[in-house]
């Protein structure tokens, strides 16, 4: 079985980690898999910390400045953004 559609949220990288290990010990526990290589970290409310690696099942989870999560794009920075770009879009070909 798969993990997706989560977002965990922490004030600070080191609960982040925190939340992350506990993520890898669950679906060890429960035969549920989260892929590193499909999770993606963003910061809001400073800039990403680039040389810092957090790990999920030992193995490096990426940062980016744009994420999707369930259809809108959030975007890193010092305050809360989301990019609605694709949504415009989608929603101006369905006229």
């Amino acid at each position: 079985m798969y993990a997706d559609d989560i977002a965990l949220l922490s004030g600070s990288c080191r609960g982040l980690q925190k939340m992350l290990a506990i993520c890898s010990d669950f679906g060890r526990e429960c035969d549920i898999r989260f892929n590193p290589r499909k999770s993606q970290l963003l910061t809001i409310g400073g800039d990403n910390p680039p040389l810092l690696i957090l790990l999920l099942d030992n193995k490096h989870v990426q940062w980016c400045v744009r994420v999707k999560y369930l259809g809108i794009y959030l975007l890193a920075g010092k305050t809360v953004k989301i990019d609605l770009t694709v949504t415009e879009q989608i929603l101006w070909l369905l006229q």
